[in-house]
Protein backbone atom coordinates (compact mmCIF):
# COMPACT_ATOMS: atom_id res chain seq x y z
CA UNK A 1 0.00 0.00 0.00
CA UNK A 2 1.24 3.19 -0.69
CA UNK A 3 -0.25 6.30 1.17
CA UNK A 4 0.73 8.82 -1.48
CA UNK A 5 -1.86 7.26 -4.10
CA UNK A 6 -4.79 8.27 -1.90
CA UNK A 7 -5.01 11.95 -2.33
CA UNK A 8 -5.11 11.31 -6.38
CA UNK A 9 -7.70 8.78 -6.07
CA UNK A 10 -10.26 11.02 -3.72
CA UNK A 11 -9.02 13.95 -6.34
CA UNK A 12 -10.16 11.54 -8.99
CA UNK A 13 -13.38 9.70 -7.64
CA UNK A 14 -14.74 12.90 -6.42
CA UNK A 15 -14.09 14.94 -9.80
CA UNK A 16 -16.55 11.79 -11.57
CA UNK A 17 -19.02 11.51 -8.74
CA UNK A 18 -19.59 15.05 -9.09
CA UNK A 19 -22.51 15.99 -11.35
CA UNK A 20 -22.43 17.07 -14.20
CA UNK A 21 -24.46 19.13 -17.53
CA UNK A 22 -23.86 16.63 -19.72
CA UNK A 23 -27.64 14.70 -20.20
CA UNK A 24 -29.39 18.79 -19.73
CA UNK A 25 -26.74 19.57 -22.87
CA UNK A 26 -28.12 16.21 -25.11
CA UNK A 27 -31.44 17.18 -24.25
CA UNK A 28 -30.86 20.65 -25.54
CA UNK A 29 -28.73 19.38 -28.64
CA UNK A 30 -31.46 16.76 -29.81
CA UNK A 31 -34.60 18.15 -28.50
CA UNK A 32 -34.38 22.69 -28.82
CA UNK A 33 -31.31 22.35 -31.42
CA UNK A 34 -32.15 18.96 -33.49
CA UNK A 35 -29.33 16.95 -33.83
CA UNK A 36 -29.27 13.61 -33.96
CA UNK A 37 -28.11 11.30 -30.89
CA UNK A 38 -26.18 9.87 -33.93
CA UNK A 39 -24.56 13.16 -34.89
CA UNK A 40 -23.62 13.79 -31.18
CA UNK A 41 -22.04 10.02 -30.86
CA UNK A 42 -19.56 10.49 -33.84
CA UNK A 43 -18.61 14.06 -33.05
CA UNK A 44 -18.12 12.40 -29.36
CA UNK A 45 -15.79 9.62 -31.66
CA UNK A 46 -14.00 11.76 -33.00
CA UNK A 47 -13.34 14.54 -30.08
CA UNK A 48 -11.38 11.16 -28.53
CA UNK A 49 -9.65 10.54 -31.60
CA UNK A 50 -8.53 13.65 -31.89
CA UNK A 51 -7.30 13.40 -28.25
CA UNK A 52 -5.62 9.95 -28.96
CA UNK A 53 -3.75 11.67 -32.22
CA UNK A 54 -2.78 14.92 -29.87
CA UNK A 55 -1.47 12.11 -26.89
CA UNK A 56 1.04 10.41 -29.57
CA UNK A 57 1.73 13.36 -31.35
CA UNK A 58 3.07 15.33 -27.87
CA UNK A 59 5.03 12.04 -26.57
CA UNK A 60 6.52 11.33 -30.13
CA UNK A 61 7.13 15.36 -31.69
CA UNK A 62 6.90 17.62 -28.63
CA UNK A 63 8.73 15.58 -25.35
CA UNK A 64 11.82 16.74 -25.94
CA UNK A 65 10.89 20.06 -26.18
CA UNK A 66 11.19 22.08 -22.40
CA UNK A 67 7.51 22.93 -21.27
CA UNK A 68 8.39 26.65 -21.12
CA UNK A 69 9.30 26.94 -25.02
CA UNK A 70 6.25 24.50 -25.68
CA UNK A 71 3.42 26.66 -24.03
CA UNK A 72 5.41 29.89 -25.56
CA UNK A 73 4.55 28.89 -29.26
CA UNK A 74 1.45 27.42 -28.51
CA UNK A 75 -0.04 30.83 -26.86
CA UNK A 76 1.86 32.46 -29.88
CA UNK A 77 0.14 30.74 -32.32
CA UNK A 78 -3.18 30.73 -30.68
CA UNK A 79 -2.70 34.91 -30.39
CA UNK A 80 -2.54 33.96 -34.09
CA UNK A 81 -4.54 32.70 -35.56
Amino acid sequence: RKPEIYLPMLFLFSWQASPTSESAMFYFLTNEINLSPEFLGRAKLVSAIASLVGIVLYNRAFAAVPLRRYLLAVNLGAVAT
